[in-house]
């Protein structure tokens, strides 16, 4: 059997073919692989967004009161306010402040304190659970043993009958 050229170029084409598919197929997997880390990169990326946007609207609030708060001083120097109400005004404006830079008003961060708090509580449990069973088991094993004893002795004077 003779092999003519154009059999030999189709049969190269088809080889060739067959790579790009087998290099395609490669390729498509990757970037299949690519996408999904992205995917995992975008998530993080719109938790940290999402925590940045509360942080702001916390902070915003923080900076109209302490706005508020040195305009009633200011007021209160020119004899505008009662003292009491501008001193109210100016601890509300450094609680505000204090609650941000502390983070107690992220409902995140107070879940996370919550749930920290509860696995916490639940480790407790599990170790006095753990130390009840220890004194139950040193306890049966105490009987037993007191039990074996007992029963030697007993062996014992029956012999030395």
């Amino acid at each position: 059997m003779t092999i003519d050229l154009k059999t030999l170029g189709f049969v190269v084409i088809g080889i060739a073919l067959l790579i790009l598919i087998i290099y395609l197929i490669l390729l498509v997997r990757k970037a299949i692989d690519t996408l999904k880390r992205a995917d995992v990169v975008l998530d993080d990326c719109q938790d940290v967004t999402g925590v940045a946007s509360t942080r702001v609207i916390q902070l915003d609030g923080a900076v109209d009161d302490l706005a508020d708060s040195i305009t009633g001083v200011a007021d209160s120097f020119r004899g505008g306010q009662e003292k009491g109400k501008t001193l109210g005004t100016v601890l509300n404006a450094v609680g505000s402040i204090k609650d941000i830079l502390s983070g107690d008003d992220d409902p995140e961060v107070k879940e996370a304190k919550k749930k920290e708090k509860e696995e916490e509580r639940a480790r407790k449990r599990e170790a006095k659970k753990r130390e009840r069973q220890i004194a139950r088991d040193k306890a049966r094993e105490e009987k037993k043993k007191e039990r074996q004893e007992r029963r030697e002795r007993e062996k014992q004077a029956k012999k030395n009958k």
